[in-house]
This record gives C-alpha cells, sequence and structure tokens, in this order.
C-alpha cells in the first residue's frame, strides 16, 4: 500500500513538471501556414505576443524571398530591438532580388525574334554548273544589309540559306528546290561584294541545258536572270539542246525570249512611270506606243512651215532722169 502511495506522487511530480515545461516553452514562429503577406504577418503578431519567441535573420530571409514586405519590414524592427544584427542577409537577399529584377528587365529590352526576309536572287547556267547570285535584301535594286552572316545547306535537289543579321534585327531565308540534281560536293558558294553571295552549284549531267531553275512552273517574285553572266555562256548554250525543250519544239528559247522582253518592257515601265500590268493593258501599250513617237517627233528639227501672211505688191522701179535739153540752146 505505501510503495502503490509513493509511485502515485512520482507520477502526479512528473506530470506537474512536465506540464510546467510545456507552458514555459516559447512559441515557435513558422511560415508554413502562410499564404500572403497579410496571413504571415498576423503569425508575427501572434508569435510576438511572447516576448520569449525567439526571432532570428532565418524569418527575415524567407519573408524577403517570398515577397512579404510588410513582414520582412517587422522582423527586421523586432531583430533590430533585440540587438539581433542581420545587416549581412539582408545585404545578401537584396542584391538576389535586384539582379533577378534586372534579368527580367533586360528581357524587356531585347529585340523580338527575327523575321525572315526572301532576298532577292539572280540566276544563270553554264552546261556544267548554275550560278547564283543572292543579295541580303527584299529587292534587287534595294540596298544591302551589311552585318549577315550565311550558313548554308544543300542536298541534291534543294539548296537552303540562312543568314541573320544581329544589328539590324533581319534574318534572310532562302530555300530552292531544282528542276534538276546538283552535286553538292562538287558546289562552291563565297561571300562575294558587300551584303552579297555567290553559289557555283555544279550539275549532276554535263553538258545539259536547264529549261528553268526551279522544280515549280511558278516563278518567285524574287528571282531574275543574272544577265551578264548568261550573256558569257550564252555561246555555249546555243550549242547544247535541252531535253525539254526539244521535246516542246524549242518552247525554251521562245520562253528565253519573252523573258527577256518581258525585263525590257519591265525597265521601260520603270522609267516612265508605269507598272508591269499598265504595259500589258491594250491601253497603255497605246499610251507606250504614243509616247514613243512623240519622243521621236520631237527629237526631229522642226521644218520651217510656209508663212501664211500676204505678200506685199512689188514697189514701182525708180522713173528715170530728164532728158539734157539741146546743146545749141544753152
Amino acid at each position: 500500500m505505501v510503495v502503490a502511495a509513493r509511485f502515485l506522487v512520482v507520477a502526479l511530480c512528473a506530470s506537474a513538471l512536465s506540464t510546467l515545461h510545456a507552458s514555459a516553452a516559447p512559441a515557435v514562429l513558422s511560415f508554413k501556414d502562410a499564404s500572403s503577406d497579410k496571413s504571415a504577418l498576423k503569425l508575427v503578431e501572434e508569435a510576438l505576443a511572447d516576448p520569449s519567441t525567439p526571432i532570428s535573420g532565418l524569418h527575415v530571409g524567407v519573408a524577403m524571398e517570398r515577397g512579404w514586405w510588410n513582414t520582412a519590414r517587422r522582423l527586421v524592427e523586432v531583430c533590430r530591438d533585440r540587438g539581433i544584427d542581420v545587416t549581412g542577409l539582408v545585404h545578401q537577399k537584396a542584391s538576389s532580388i535586384r539582379r533577378h529584377l534586372k534579368e527580367i528587365a533586360e528581357l524587356l529590352s531585347k529585340p523580338t525574334a527575327m523575321r525572315s526576309i526572301h532576298p532577292a536572287f539572280q540566276w544563270a547556267q553554264s552546261g556544267d554548273a548554275i550560278f547564283l547570285n543572292v543579295k541580303f535584301a527584299h529587292r534587287i535594286d534595294a540596298p544591302a544589309t551589311l552585318d549577315c552572316v550565311g550558313d548554308v545547306s544543300m542536298t541534291n535537289t534543294s539548296l537552303h540559306l540562312l543568314a541573320p543579321c544581329e544589328k539590324s534585327g533581319k534574318r534572310f531565308e532562302l530555300r530552292l528546290d531544282f528542276l534538276r540534281d546538283i552535286v553538292p560536293d562538287n558546289s562552291t558558294w563565297s561571300v562575294a561584294s558587300v551584303g552579297r553571295m555567290t553559289f557555283t552549284l555544279a550539275k549532276s549531267e554535263s553538258d545539259d541545258a536547264w529549261p528553268r531553275l526551279l522544280k515549280s512552273r511558278r516563278k518567285p517574285g524574287n528571282m531574275h536572270v543574272w544577265w551578264s553572266m548568261r550573256e558569257r555562256y550564252e555561246g555555249e548554250m546555243k550549242n547544247l539542246t535541252s531535253p525539254s525543250s526539244a521535246s516542246s519544239g524549242g518552247n525554251a528559247s521562245e520562253s528565253d525570249s519573252s523573258t527577256r522582253k518581258e525585263d525590257k518592257a519591265q525597265d521601260g515601265a520603270a522609267a516612265t512611270g508605269r507598272t508591269k500590268e499598265d504595259v500589258g493593258r491594250p491601253e497603255g501599250q497605246a499610251a507606250a506606243k504614243q509616247q514613243h513617237q512623240e519622243q521621236e517627233e520631237g527629237s526631229q528639227e522642226p521644218a520651217l512651215a510656209p508663212s501664211s501672211a500676204p505678200s506685199s505688191p512689188p514697189s514701182p522701179p525708180p522713173s528715170p532722169p530728164p532728158p539734157l535739153p539741146p546743146r545749141d540752146e544753152l
């Protein structure tokens, strides 16, 4: 009986001591239940109701990282009043936050994605090769972009040119699907004059005259004839017969002639201010013919027109002097 009473007394004392320690333990500040600056500040105020609640720089750092600025200010005030130095930690977190903000701001000032521009190009051919003259401009007569770096890839049937221009924010891209095969290993390209690239593409079959450059029959607006190079190999190409032209009864030469006439018509239209469509219309052809006649008439010396004024009557001849008297009468 006495032993049981002693055990009961010991148990009651232990329970009282544990209750006393639990009541004396300081509150612990935790942000696990906080979802915003307002809720975090409320937790801080509740924890600070007990002056013994421990506060450290870790709480300040968490509040700053999460953007709880009101909570961070309150914690810094508490740390300063309690003599807790959080200067280094605050400066470190502030520097990290400024770096992230700067990176975000720099994204706004970066140029937008480069837009692709189809560059103008000229082409010609010899019996063994295709010649391309690419100009980094949207028109063949427009100023070229100078800061472009070309990246070329070729297959047996195609060519792909990608030339980004960092300073100007442009990107030129050219994709060509050829009518017939080429040999990429024997083909070359180089940077020509400023803002241009030239290509010499080896044909898979020598002594072959291509009736056109591209697989598609539709002529793109940025493709032109390289006349100086074509005239250089004109004699050689006349001796070659394309299978397509032979089967079509010489349509290749007729197309060649019509292309040259069309280019000359475009040059004339550009000189007179008329468009290609205006030249093709009947009224446009009549106007061009009339203008040509006026230019020819203006270049000739005007003929002297006969005078339409009435001619004046001829003046009478002068009267003869009176005869002298006879000598005897003197």
